[in-house]
């Protein structure tokens, strides 16, 4: 292992003022005591040339049982460091792990955090913690400090609110993260009604909040929203039974859990006749716990059969390798060897590791690329510029950990959710929903005017195609023409085929690319107008050249001889006009091998992409189908151009029937199905329901009379939320008071001992 050579000695840190925390640009000193710049030595003594880089790790190693899975995490997050430094992610510096223990306890977290912040070297930033409660506070003071945070374990929806929390990001997928996978669910067999239970606490409130906004969206009618406490479970679930509501999803703790469905089992609401789906607390065999229930053992297993809890995959699935070169199965392998057991949270904590680092080589290349004289070693805790760009690239990052993929929208990660359910005393796998990454515009807006510009100059070639010897005046324009059909043509073809092109090659990056991802290397509207350009600059330097080396000119071509039948000593010679040049064939040829070279890779991208459904790609499909229409048209069109070229009035026929069919079904395909999804929206689609007493609203009926009823809920809600943190901040307030009237008493009684020293030397 690699230790610190030596340690710079800091000077005394003042916490930042109101000041500091506006947008400014802090100039980075030539010589600041804060930023680290010794180097490293091996367990050999022998100095390894890197720069120390110190992030602090917060971990519950004694939690009293809050907590068990600390030891496990700090074993991950050291793996992680290990392979990070092996495989030299960061090639002039050297990630050391401060470690110290939180013990799942605000206080003891937070006296952690400022020691680190005063006292050690510079800390870059924050791994930690798994204990939601104690992450809300870090998170609230390293905001100050300009240092970004990681968690591996807290879930708690309160740290997705980015105003509160700017710095914080956290590798485990939080519960709301899953919603869309519920709605998925819920939309796969056709359950349109559902009721939601919940218990009454400030997480279940706000989840409960942001499902219901989901589901809504999704035209899903939620008959009621229930809360409620262990007083008053029994009531509550007898109001569902009468209201006859037999899609329930649940949300409450695994104890709850077994006093709720031993009630259920007494109405007798379980069995094939009812669904429960519930959160990933209840994965584990809470139905066994009987003690202090009325029911037995046999009764709980008919009463919780066929339960659904979902909860996140954590793992890669099949055998492909994460970002550190491994595969799961030889991750659980090299974790196995640290003698720890590995729980659910230490593959995210090892990938929390890697976010950091990869963050941080991110930046470090962004600098060089910019020829910027900046770096890692520039950080300190007044520099927000370098935190906030910091932030940016960690939002916008993307590669395949341990864990599984890994993205995010905001501070959360987005989640491969993966659905249980309940088969004798098992839970078995049955379905795994994988989101789709929404990190760009996928439609691509800004092609549309391209593509209609392309297929307008398709057009506008049949119409040149027209024009022969007899229609023009003279030879000199018949040359104008042919350069004209084959600058509209050629030009036309790469805007229009060239977007699509394009948008396929997108499409089949983002799903069929193995290994990693990040957003940087994927298409963006940005990147693809410019290579669009590019095409079309390739097109313009071809004919350019062509026009000058070898201009296009009006020729005949010779037919075979034809005799005459009333004359058999008379012999025609048929001719034919045709654009041509001293080295045609070789221009065709060029042109042929270019376009035709897009045409095949597109057919084979398409082809590959068939299957991709996704939301936010709602047009790959059509972009596929268009594909493959150009591909057949074009082919089509060379090789009658070529067989039919003596029938002049037939080949154009055939030829600007077939530009002009395929160029039409490409716009139809691509903008057709945009129209009709606009046409067919059911907003305010049933005027009935207003006049019935129904009010619609996200496409949900609700009644206008529960809306007050609904509002009173939602903001007593928000009120429990706001009184529970007020609590929060009383009992620090007071703990902080105590904590001073414990350093003031040491220095009373010095001062009562000078006073009586002073009296007896008078």
């Amino acid at each position: 292992e690699n230790i610190t050579a030596n340690f710079i000695s800091l000077t005394t840190l003042k916490p930042l003022t109101a000041d500091d925390q506006e947008n400014k640009t802090w100039e980075i000193p030539e010589n600041d005591n804060n930023v680290t710049s010794n180097v490293t030595e091996d367990s050999e003594g022998n100095n390894t040339g890197k720069i120390p880089l110190y992030i602090q790790g917060l971990f519950e190693l004694n939690a009293g049982g809050r907590y068990i899975s600390g030891e496990s995490d700090l074993a991950a997050a050291n793996l992680a460091v290990k392979h990070i430094n092996e495989q030299d992610v960061l090639p002039q510096y050297q990630v050391i792990l401060h470690v110290n223990d939180s013990k799942c306890d605000s206080g003891a977290a937070v006296d952690a955090i400022f020691h680190a912040l005063y006292q050690k070297p510079q800390i870059i930033m924050l791994l930690g913690t798994g204990c939601s409660h104690v992450t809300v506070k870090l998170a609230q003071i390293v905001t100050r400090w300009n240092l970004l945070q990681v968690s591996y374990g807290s879930r708690t929806p309160a740290l997705s609110d980015r105003n509160n929390f700017p710095f914080f990001f956290r590798t485990i997928a939080p519960d709301k993260s899953h919603n869309r996978a519920r709605r998925k669910f819920l939309q796969k067999f056709n359950w349109d009604t559902i009721a939601i239970l919940h218990q009454d606490h400030y997480v279940t409130s706000l989840e409960a909040n942001d499902l219901i906004a989901v589901l809504e969206q999704a035209n899903i009618t939620i008959a009621t929203t229930v809360h409620f406490v262990e007083e008053n479970f029994r009531e509550q679930l007898q109001q569902l039974k009468l209201r006859d509501l037999r899609i329930i999803i649940g949300r409450f703790s695994a104890n709850m859990a077994t006093k709720l469905f031993c009630e259920a089992y007494h109405l007798g609401m379980y069995g094939a006749g009812y669904v429960w789906l519930l959160q990933s607390d209840c994965i584990e065999p809470w139905w066994v716990n009987v003690k202090e229930i009325n029911c037995t053992l046999k009764q709980m297993m008919l009463a919780t059969e066929g339960f659904i809890a979902m909860k996140s995959h954590n793992g890669i699935i099949g055998t492909e390798k994460s970002i550190a070169n491994l595969t799961y199965d030889e991750f659980v392998d090299h974790f196995n060897k640290t003698g720890y057991i590995l729980t659910s949270t230490a593959p995210l904590a090892y990938d929390a590791m890697w976010l950091m680092a990869l963050t941080l080589k991110n930046a470090s290349q962004q600098w060089m690329e910019e020829g910027s004289q900046l770096n890692l070693s520039h950080f300190n805790y007044r520099y927000k510029e370098m935190a906030l760009m910091w932030r940016q690239i960690m939002e916008n990052i993307e590669f395949l950990g341990v864990s599984g993929p890994l993205f995010f929208t905001g501070a959360d990660r987005v989640g491969i959710s993966a659905f249980y359910q309940k088969q004798g005393n098992a839970m078995k796998k049955i379905a795994m929903h994988f989101p789709a990454k929404r990190l760009l515009d996928f439609n691509c807006r800004n092609c549309v005017p391209i593509i209609w510009t392309g297929c307008i100059l398709v057009y506008s070639g049949i119409i040149l195609l027209a024009f022969d010897h007899a229609t023009l005046p003279n030879d000199k324009f018949y040359a104008t023409v042919c350069t004209g059909r084959a600058v509209l043509f050629s030009t036309g073809f790469s805007l229009a085929f060239g977007s699509m092109f394009l948008k396929t090659y997108r499409v089949h990056q983002i799903f069929l690319q193995s290994k990693s991802l990040k957003k940087s290397w994927i298409l963006h509207d940005q990147h693809l107008i410019p290579l669009v350009c590019v095409l079309l600059l390739l097109d313009i330097i071809l004919i350019g050249l062509w026009i000058i080396i070898d201009p296009l000119r009006r020729s005949l071509r010779n037919l075979p001889l034809e005799i005459s039948e009333e004359d058999h000593h008379l012999a025609y010679l048929p001719q034919v006009e045709v654009c041509s040049s001293k080295h045609i064939e070789k221009w065709l040829g060029s042109f042929y091998v270019y376009k035709g070279l897009l045409l095949v890779v597109g057919c084979y991208m398409a082809w590959e992409t068939r299957n991709v459904t996704i939301p936010a790609l709602n047009d790959s499909k059509y972009i596929g189908l268009s594909v493959y229409n150009v591909v057949i048209a074009s082919s089509s069109i060379v090789v009658i151009a070529r067989l039919l070229f003596q029938y002049k009035t037939l080949s154009y026929i055939i030829v600007a029937t077939i530009i002009f069919a395929s160029t039409t079904m490409t716009l139809c395909l691509l903008f057709v199905p945009k129209l009709l999804s606009i046409w067919t929206r059911e907003d305010e689609k049933n005027v009935i329901t207003n006049t019935m007493g129904l009010k619609l609203e996200c496409n949900t009926r609700r009644f206008v009379i529960d809306e007050v009823q609904e509002s009173y809920y939602r903001a007593r809600v928000q009120n429990k939320v706001y009184k529970r943190e007020l609590l929060q901040l009383q009992k620090e307030a007071k703990r902080l008071e105590q904590l001073l009237d414990e350093l003031e008493k040491p220095n009373e009684m010095k001062k009562i001992s000078v006073c009586a020293k002073n009296d007896v030397n008078m």
